[in-house]
């Protein structure tokens, strides 16, 4: 145990001392990788891709460095243009998306910008087969209002797969200017009916924002609780909770999953968010306290729970001096 807390410490040492340069790093590996995923779409015009495919490698690194140094609206506003971007081969369903997407971040993104790169990380933990990571973190970290940046989260990933759908509704992706005033209301219609279709086969996702709101709101509560060891207590009721409800859901038929992959991914989750907890700081409940004093307007009760801390052995400094030599006889 003691080995384990002095290598927690010497990490937790040598992040504050480079931290900014740390958090710089983080946030561009995330762009690059964000920004190489979109230009994986491949519904770009073709006059704009035999312009860019040559460029493609310096050009996402150029937007990681963006992303990595730009405030986060700005970040996330440049990737809603590289993704309106590569879906230029369609107007429409590029029109869509862009209106879309950056409705999110006029009306919530801009405001809560810290909060919202839930979204991003939820849309990746979908890539990654690993979203039950996401409601157990935003429980410990972040407030109860994650609920939202989680539920668009999984609307995105879940509906990523239906574009193609949609985009194969569209039979003439290139016109003139007299066609898109006579055509594009009709396109447009088609649209429409391709989402809504979309939307009823991927209702799934009503459930798991549901669910996940729910693993919130709990583990929010009592980690915040003043009982012994609250947060891994939450941790652990939340996996339970994702669990039972994913087993509930199948049942019912509300939803359909593996639920031997679904229990085998969330205790993967929890095991992933323990070692995370693991750098919060360590307290000693057997050294906890309650302390009770008054002042002319309150009583307080107040419980104090000390922090673990490595103890260091006390140095005894000795000064040795020369002995006076002893006058001879």
């Amino acid at each position: 145990m003691e080995a384990l807390l002095i290598t927690r410490e010497g990490i937790i040492k040598y992040y504050k001392k480079f931290e900014p340069i740390i958090t710089v790093l983080l946030r561009f590996l995330l762009g690059v990788y964000v920004f190489s995923l979109i230009h994986e779409i491949g519904y770009i015009h073709p006059d704009l891709a035999s312009h860019l495919q040559d460029n493609r490698i310096p050009l996402v690194v150029l937007l990681g460095i963006a992303f990595a140094v730009l405030p986060l609206t700005l970040g996330y506003l440049i990737m809603i243009l590289d993704i309106t971007l590569q879906y230029s081969y369609h107007v429409e369903v590029a029109a869509v998306i862009f209106v879309f997407l950056i409705c999110i971040l006029l009306f919530y993104a801009r405001m809560a910008a810290k909060e919202s790169i839930l979204i991003l990380l939820t849309v990746l933990s979908y890539r990654f087969g690993m979203p039950y990571l996401i409601p157990l973190i935003a429980g410990l970290y972040f407030s109860v209002t994650a609920i939202i940046p989680v539920a668009i989260g999984i609307f995105i990933a879940t509906f990523i797969p239906e574009i193609g759908t949609i985009v194969a509704t569209i039979q003439t992706p290139e016109f003139t200017i007299a066609d898109m005033i006579t055509e594009m209301p009709d396109t447009f219609g088609d649209i429409y009916s391709a989402l809504i279709n979309a939307l009823t086969n991927t209702s799934d996702w009503v459930f798991s924002a549901f669910l996940f709101a729910m693993v919130i709101v709990m583990v929010y509560a009592i980690s915040r609780a003043a009982i012994d060891f609250a947060r891994e207590i939450a941790i652990g009721l939340g996996c339970a909770v994702m669990i039972f409800g994913y087993i509930l859901g199948n049942i019912l038929g509300n939803v359909t999953v593996q639920l031997q992959e679904v229990i085998l991914m969330t205790l993967l989750c929890g095991l992933l968010t323990m070692l995370l907890r693991l750098f919060d700081p360590i307290l000693d409940y057997q050294r906890a306290e309650s302390v009770q004093f008054e002042d002319d307007n309150n009583y307080y009760y107040v419980r104090v729970v000390p922090k673990i801390r490595l103890t260091r052995p006390n140095r005894v400094v000795r000064r040795i001096r020369p002995q006076p030599e002893e006058d001879e006889e």
